[in-house]
């Protein structure tokens, strides 16, 4: 399974803590980020990792080398931040004709990821990991909107709450996603949002829901995450 982690945002709402330092390598419980989430990823059967930096991607590529924890790590240089669907599209060719997975680097997901992509995997379809959250949560998420555990739209950020449900930060995409994006691609910024209402338009989007996720691109994120992590609070 090959799995592709979006890590090249500047993580404008966390500066001036990213002035120096990329977001996926600010420390929560005494650790980067990226650990965390890396930590559960490679617990995915004969898994591959591909990652997308960006902005001051080169301490990430040092920090991690080729490998964590015995599995290979490929990168993906994104010289110029242009959202997470031109990310998405420069991994094409370390993603070639399989699905795969993938990941946020700015949320950590509270529960089994292999067993997630256990479940991603036999829906036979593209897929959403979801969940339920706060009002407050979900003004700054992608809403999604559910008809029997099937997408039917998803919006980034309305302005009002439309549904409670919203994307965790993982996703299953069948290649066919790069196609979509590469359509919508006009040399300027493009999200990962858009393709997905895309796709939708062509075929199935499955949902499979997450106990919670944490948002740590905030330092309000990040504040709970380190709480999570150091068992001091719940995730919800």
């Amino acid at each position: 399974m090959k799995i592709v982690m979006l890590a090249a945002g500047r993580g404008e709402r966390l500066g001036p803590l990213t002035d120096k330092v990329p977001k996926p390598l600010i420390e929560v419980a005494g650790r980067p980020i990226i650990e965390h989430i890396l930590d559960s990823l490679v617990k995915v059967p004969d898994v591959k990792i591909g990652i997308v930096v960006g902005h001051l991607g080169d301490q990430i590529t040092k920090m991690l080398g080729s490998q964590y924890r015995g599995v290979g790590i490929s990168y993906i240089f994104q010289k110029q931040i242009l959202g997470t669907g031109h990310a998405t599209l420069l991994a094409r060719e370390f993603i070639g004709s399989d699905p795969f997975v993938l990941y946020l680097a700015d949320t950590y997901i509270v529960d089994d990821l292999r067993k997630i992509v256990e479940r991603l995997v036999k829906g036979k379809n593209n897929g959403i990991v979801v969940s339920r959250v706060s009002k407050e949560k979900a003004l700054r998420s992608g809403q999604v909107l559910l008809s029997n555990d099937k997408v039917v739209d998803m919006i980034e950020k309305p302005s009002k709450l439309i549904s409670d449900v919203v994307a965790a930060g993982m996703y299953y995409f069948y290649p066919q996603i790069l196609e979509y994006l590469q359509r919508l691609f006009d040399g300027k910024t493009l999200e990962l949002t858009s393709g997905i209402r895309e796709l939708l338009k062509y075929g199935k989007v499955g949902a499979v829901w997450a106990k919670a996720f944490l948002d740590i691109g905030t330092q309000a994120g990040l504040k709970a995450a380190d709480d999570f992590l150091r068992g001091k609070m719940i995730a919800e």
